[in-house]
């Protein structure tokens, strides 16, 4: 296998990469998620400015908009996917 095979390789395994990357994501935010979660009850009855900070982190995170990023890494992958054939194309 010729060196000239790796840019489609490449561009077609970056691709795949971001298309998963938001399932992957997405999981260990909604894990960070629990955890905070957690500390903003246990902190509940000890310090109120602990409790507020983790109250404002717990609602940051629930306003993040993950359908935007979903779409943005699927055109992104895609986009990538499609370059991966364009540069197979000129190869063969």
């Amino acid at each position: 296998m010729s060196i000239k095979w790796l840019i489609p390789l490449s561009f077609w395994l970056t691709g795949l990469l971001i298309a998963g990357s938001p399932g992957i994501l997405f999981r260990k935010f909604v894990h960070e998620r629990g955890e905070v979660e957690q500390k903003a009850r246990t902190s509940r009855k000890k310090h109120l400015p602990s409790k507020l900070f983790f109250t404002i982190e717990k609602n940051a995170m629930d306003m993040v908009p993950w359908w935007l990023f979903t779409l943005i890494c699927t055109i992104l992958a895609l986009i990538l996917i499609t370059f991966g054939f364009f540069s197979l194309g000129f190869l063969l």
